[in-house]
């Protein structure tokens, strides 16, 4: 009954020809499709508000905050392919206009959220929930809820700081692979804690305790709570979902794109296609060829997106499976522009090309194909050979210059582009006529990082031909560079 009253349709709609609405009605999904990979699908069409499966109808709604982000969603699809958790899907409008929340959650912005967690592998109290939520905003009280389905209760400050919270962490995962969090807003407006334990958690009162919660068992399934009562929804079972490799929080590295946060690394299934998620990525800083500027050096990347709805995370087609893990290997954690880097493999296969994409704050469009750009460093084998694939260091190792090129010409090169300069500058012995190459030492790691992100791939006049020289930059294999393979 529930489940009939929650998708039932609205009576005055013609269900075969449905007029737009903010709720998109999604057909032929995987058996294996989850309300994260409908998120992760979909969410670059506009800012989702909620998305639900139908158990064992291969069947979804996704409701969008704004009717645009729908119609963007079902125009795409009348001449395009999307794919959610790796298989085609039907969209079109829903005869519904809204979705109905069940048990505790609301579709009416509030100050408390409500987190689902699937798959729960790990156990899970309020010293791990606090570490996802505090990222994004004072949390002032934490209960756990142990029923049908594991949840919580996060009341923050204010309905904005939550709404922050509720996009940035809706779809994923505490731990990598699992424990995969649906986020959102509560209908109480305020979170009842009546003890301090690893269950519930009064944060206005004081801090917890140095070394954890007290010294209760971790152990998730005990304890009952039944102070909120009632049936909290049919959804899913807390285990076998969502634990296809997406990456997760960790306990050391807590809340991505807020300086020391990131998500956990974790390698995926072999199911997994060459699309890597990022996130720390600030759109102020950031723009696509800048990011191709980075990603160039472990692999060919072929498309980037910026997410609209999610302000602080891109995606990045890169040419293999490979070469997204060598990228994860190398790029996870890394220090840049204030923030560091997060990155997780995701379980889409293909970035889908966007038509219309939106302006990134320097203007330029938030979506680009490279696979034909020139600038790739991975589509031979002899080009392949020729990479030295190394971590962010604080030396760059420069090539394919003009020989005319000096320490002062190189470091103007820096400086017009609106990057730091470098501490110094050293050319090799020519090995060409044509050509110079040399290292540069900047004060650390992520000043380079950011030196690279801007100025890698820098036209530069040529004294003797109307071909200008597009400079290259990677990261040296040493301090000294002697070990860089020119």
């Amino acid at each position: 009954l529930e489940a009939t009253k929650r998708f039932r349709r609205d009576d005055n709609v013609d269900p075969t020809n449905p007029d737009p609405s903010i709720v998109v009605h999604v057909r032929n999904l995987s058996p294996k499709a989850t309300e994260a990979d409908l998120l992760e699908a979909l969410s670059h069409f506009g800012a989702i508000s909620y998305a639900t499966c139908m158990p064992g109808k291969r069947m979804a709604l996704v409701e969008f905050e704004e009717v645009e982000g729908a119609r963007a969603c079902v125009v795409y699809a009348q001449t395009n392919q999307i794919y959610v958790a790796g298989q085609a899907a039907l969209f079109n409008y829903s005869t519904s206009k809204m979705i109905q929340r069940l048990g505790l959650e609301s579709e009416n912005p509030n100050h408390v959220l409500i987190l689902t967690i699937y798959n729960a592998q790990y156990p899970i109290n309020v010293e791990v929930i606090h570490q996802i939520c505090e990222p994004h905003g004072t949390v002032k009280r934490i209960a756990i809820l142990r029923r049908t389905m594991l949840q919580a209760l996060v009341e923050f400050e204010n309905a904005e700081i939550a709404k922050k919270a509720k996009h940035a962490m809706n779809g994923a995962d505490i731990y990598s692979g699992c424990c995969t969090l649906k986020v959102e807003f509560a209908k109480p407006d305020h979170v009842k804690v009546t003890r301090n334990d690893q269950d519930q958690w009064d944060y206005t009162m004081g801090p917890p305790p140095p070394g954890g919660h007290g010294n209760a068992d971790y152990g998730y399934m005990a304890n009952h709570d039944d102070r909120y009562g009632g049936n909290y929804g049919r959804g899913r079972g807390v285990d076998g979902y969502y634990g296809r490799g997406r990456g997760g929080y960790t306990k050391e590295d807590v809340g991505y794109g807020r300086g020391g946060g990131s998500y956990g690394r974790g390698r995926a299934d072999a199911g997994d296609g060459p699309v890597l998620m990022i996130y720390g990525i600030d759109q102020t800083h950031w723009n696509c060829d800048k990011l191709f500027n980075v990603l160039c050096l472990y692999g060919n990347c072929d498309r980037i997106k910026f997410m609209k709805s999610k302000p602080d995370t891109a995606m990045a087609q890169m040419g293999s499976v490979r070469q997204v893990y060598t990228t994860i290997d190398n790029l996870h954690g890394a220090a840049v522009f204030g923030s560091k880097l997060a990155l997780r493999p995701s379980k889409q296969q293909v970035l889908h090309d966007i038509r219309d994409p939106f302006d990134l704050p320097d203007g330029t469009p938030s979506f680009r194909d490279y696979s034909k750009s020139r600038n790739q460093r991975y589509t031979t084998p002899e080009l392949t050979a020729r990479n030295r694939i190394v971590k962010p260091s604080n030396v760059l190792h420069w090539y394919n210059a003009p020989v005319t090129m000096t320490e002062e010409k190189l470091k103007e090169l820096f400086m017009d582009r609106g990057a730091a300069t470098p501490q110094k500058v050293t050319i090799f012995p020519q090995r060409s006529e044509r050509s110079s190459a040399g290292v540069c030492e900047f004060v650390s790691a992520e000043q380079a990082l950011e030196a690279l992100a801007i100025a890698n791939h820098t036209a530069v006049e040529s004294p003797v031909g109307k071909a200008p020289y597009i400079v290259k930059l990677a990261f040296a294999g040493s301090r000294d560079g002697k070990d860089f393979r020119m």
